[in-house]
């Protein structure tokens, strides 16, 4: 959460009103839905009179969702190494709930407010997971999980920049 901090003014120093939500993965206790409710209260209480989202690797599911059930406050969706499908070796199930509802998602009907960025070579979200078809891509000169998410943000935060104008 500190490197988010430090990423955040760094987005600030930019102009951009930064605000962190941390969907609380590790916290299995509480179902996928119950934590989706939370980011839309969230969205309701930050967005005036729209918001644009950047969700990094899980995130990113969760980001895709939260547009979908509040698609006139969330205005652009990027995902940095995020997967789109169930990856056999992803045991969290909160991860799960948020797949399989992004699974229930047409993502045709944003084709132009979703952004999905990936590195040059991810073990943690294969690359060719974080491409779905019917959403831009972008790829980044980064390698590993981690790198591509920091350098996405810092380094490449032009591609970012740019799809929010």
């Amino acid at each position: 959460m500190q490197a988010y901090k430090l990423i955040a003014l760094f987005w600030r120093l930019l102009g951009y009103n930064v605000f962190i939500f941390s969907f609380g993965w590790e916290n299995q206790s509480e179902k996928f839905d119950e934590t989706l409710d939370h980011l839309r209260e969230f969205i309701d209480a930050h967005a005036a009179p729209s918001i644009d989202i950047i969700g990094v690797s899980a995130g990113g599911t969760a980001a895709v969702n939260a547009l979908n059930i509040r698609s006139k406050s969330v205005r652009r969706v990027v995902t940095i190494a995020t997967p789109y499908v169930h990856l056999p070796h992803l045991k969290n199930t909160k991860l799960k709930g948020s797949l399989d509802a992004l699974g229930t998602i047409s993502l045709a009907q944003f084709p132009t407010r979703i952004l999905s960025i990936y590195g040059i070579h991810d073990k943690t979200v294969p690359i060719i997971e974080s491409q779905p078809k019917e959403v831009q891509h972008q790829q980044v000169f980064a390698a590993k999980h981690i790198l591509i998410i920091v350098c996405t943000l810092t380094v490449y935060s032009t591609y970012i920049r740019r799809f929010f104008k």
